[in-house]
C-alpha cells in the first residue's frame, strides 16, 4: 500500500475548498452551499452498546465519559481505525498536513484508489462553551483520482462535564463517471 501512496504525492486537490470544513457548519463558503456538494453531519455521544441497541449512559468511567474515554477516542482517530471498515484497506495514520493517505475499495468489480491528503490536524483546548475541555481532529482533502471531491472531519471533544462527543462532517460532490452513475436517484 505505501508504494501505491508514492504514486499519489503528486497530486493536488480536486476541488477548490480545501480546508473549509474547519469552520463548518457555520462558515461555509457560498461556493460548497451552491456548488452541487452534498453535506453531511454526524454528532454523537459516546455511549455503550447493549443488547438491544444503544444507551445513552451517564456517570462513571466505565459509562463511557472522563478523560480515558477521550484520550482512547483520540488515539482511534490517530491511528485512523474508523476507517478499517474490513472491505478496504487505508495507508497508516497520518496526521502531518501535506501527508497523503489513501484508501482502497472494491466497487462492484474493480478496485478504486481514493487519495487524499491531511489538510489540518488540530488538538487542544476547545471552544464550544463554559469552562471548555479539549478536542482533537483531522481533516482530509481528496485529490485527483479520488471517486468524489470533497473534505471530511472527524473529531472527538471532551466537555466540561466529562461527557465524550465524537463529530463527522464532511462535504462532496461526484467527481467521475463511476460516482456520477452510482448516485442513488
Amino acid at each position: 500500500m505505501e508504494s501505491l501512496m508514492q504514486q499519489w504525492q503528486s497530486r493536488a486537490c480536486n476541488h477548490e475548498f480545501a480546508g473549509e470544513s474547519i469552520n463548518a457548519p457555520d462558515n461555509l463558503p457560498a461556493g460548497i452551499k451552491q456548488g452541487g456538494f452534498m453535506v453531511t453531519t454526524n454528532r454523537k455521544k459516546v455511549q455503550r452498546w447493549q443488547r438491544g441497541g444503544p444507551k445513552l449512559v451517564h456517570g462513571s468511567l466505565a459509562d463511557w465519559r472522563g478523560q480515558r474515554t477521550y484520550d482512547a477516542a483520540v488515539k482511534a482517530i490517530k491511528a485512523w481505525q474508523h476507517l478499517q471498515l474490513g472491505w478496504n484497506c487505508t495507508t497508516g495514520p497520518a496526521q502531518r498536513p501535506g501527508v497523503v493517505i489513501c484508501s482502497a475499495t472494491q466497487t462492484v468489480v474493480p478496485w478504486s484508489v481514493l487519495p487524499a491528503q491531511v489538510t489540518y490536524s488540530t488538538e487542544g483546548a476547545a471552544d464550544f462553551g463554559p469552562k471548555d475541555k479539549a478536542a482533537a481532529s483531522p481533516w482530509a482533502s481528496s485529490l485527483h483520482g479520488h471517486q468524489l471531491a470533497g473534505e471530511e472531519r472527524f473529531s472527538v471533544e471532551l466537555h466540561a462535564d466529562g461527557s465524550v462527543f465524537y463529530d463527522i462532517y464532511l462535504f462532496s460532490r461526484p467527481d467521475t463517471l463511476l460516482a456520477w452513475a452510482s448516485l442513488p436517484w
